[in-house]
C-alpha cells in the first residue's frame, strides 16, 4: 500500500496529502474525517517502515482550513481515540527513552563518516 492508495491523498499539478471537497455538512465531514484516519491508520499498519515518518505531519500541514469543516475534527476524533488505546499496552515514557536511544545509536554511527 502506497500513501497515494489513500482517497484523501492527490498527486499531480496540486500534490496534497488533503485532498477534502469543501463542505457545509459538518456531520457528514466529521463521518468522512472518521473513514479517512482509518484508510490512514491502515497504511501504517501495513507499512510498519513508515514508523516516525511523520506522515501525519505532512497530512495535517496540507490541510486548509477552508477544506476541514468537519473532517480535521473527526480524523483526528479517531487518531486519537486509537492512540488512548494503544497506550494501553505501551508506555509513552519508555518509547521515548527507546527513541532518544535509537538516535543517538544513529549519531555515534555517523561520527567516524564525518571524521572521515
Amino acid at each position: 500500500m502506497n500513501i497515494t492508495d489513500l482517497s484523501f491523498v492527490s498527486r499531480g499539478e496540486r500534490s496534497t496529502n488533503w485532498n477534502v471537497p469543501p463542505t457545509d455538512d459538518y456531520v457528514a465531514a466529521c463521518a468522512r474525517g472518521d473513514e479517512m484516519a482509518v484508510e490512514y491508520m491502515q497504511y501504517l499498519r501495513f507499512n510498519p517502515g513508515m514508523k516516525g515518518g511523520n506522515v501525519l505531519g505532512s497530512i495535517i500541514a496540507d490541510a486548509r482550513p477552508e477544506d476541514n469543516r468537519g473532517y480535521m475534527v473527526g480524523f483526528l476524533g479517531t487518531v486519537e481515540r486509537m492512540m488512548c488505546e494503544a497506550l494501553v499496552c505501551r508506555d509513552p515514557v519508555q518509547d521515548l527513552i527507546n527513541t532518544r536511544a535509537f538516535y543517538a545509536r544513529a549519531e555515534a554511527e555517523q561520527e567516524p563518516a564525518l571524521a572521515a
